[in-house]
């Protein structure tokens, strides 16, 4: 779960991020500035950990295409896909649960029989 990147809203649908996105920002123009160790900025403003305001710059630097990796819109829009893609495949679970219930099937007319017949001799006289 992406929380609270810098400059972008959140893609967490359940969680309210911690940290509104000017206060990302700030941390990026912060750690960027170079002025002070990283370790420092963490604690002066108060962030969970250091990971998380390198993935900040780290996610801002993509999103401005200094480096390769995924634009936050871009994961958003996988992330959207994916949702719909697990969806119906979980449909396509209950069809197929659904129709395997059912017999023979939707495919076959009731009182058919998808076995073949056993050729017997004197079927065989009759058709050679």
């Amino acid at each position: 779960m992406v929380v609270g990147v810098p400059g972008k809203a959140s893609t967490a649908t359940r969680i309210k991020p911690p940290y509104p996105p000017e206060f990302g920002e700030e941390a990026v123009r912060l750690v960027r500035g170079g002025e002070e160790p990283l370790s420092r900025i963490v604690d002066g403003l108060d962030v969970f950990t250091e990971e998380t305001l390198r993935k900040w710059v780290k996610q801002t630097e993509i999103d401005a295409g200094e480096r390769d990796g995924l634009a936050t819109e871009e994961l958003r829009r996988l992330r959207r896909e994916f949702r719909v893609l697990r969806q119906e495949r979980e449909i396509l679970k209950k069809v197929v649960t659904f129709f395997a219930k059912e017999g023979e099937g939707w495919w076959a007319p009731s009182g058919s029989s998808t076995r073949r017949r056993r050729a017997t001799p004197s079927r065989c006289r009759a058709a050679c």
